[in-house]
């Protein structure tokens, strides 16, 4: 139960009680139980710089997207968020939409 989703629905309620919750809706989902995700994230530093332009730069019918492609919001799930948005965007453009 110690990473189970009952810990972390309750931690959050109690964090943003403003929130309506489905308690029994709440999955939990691990880096290490995941096959595909190996636990990789970005890390942006000046000893090993990204370059978000060239990361996010489509290439043929490619768009990419993901928080290391969000420039100043790097490394966070706002950027994720606006990644996608920024690239669902130029395939739309792409696609002449």
């Amino acid at each position: 139960m110690a990473f189970g989703p009952k810990r972390w629905v309750n931690a959050l309620a109690r964090l943003r009680p403003d929130l309506e919750l489905e308690p029994d809706s709440a999955i939990v989902s691990r880096w290490d139980d995941d096959p595909w995700a190996w636990g990789a994230y970005s890390a942006n530093s000046r000893a090993s710089p990204l370059d978000s332009e060239e990361l996010r730069r489509p290439v043929g019918p490619l768009s990419f997207a993901g928080e290391h492609t969000a420039g100043a919001w790097h490394g966070l799930m706002e950027g994720a968020l606006r990644s996608g948005r920024r690239a669902a965007q130029e395939l739309l453009q792409s696609a002449g939409r």
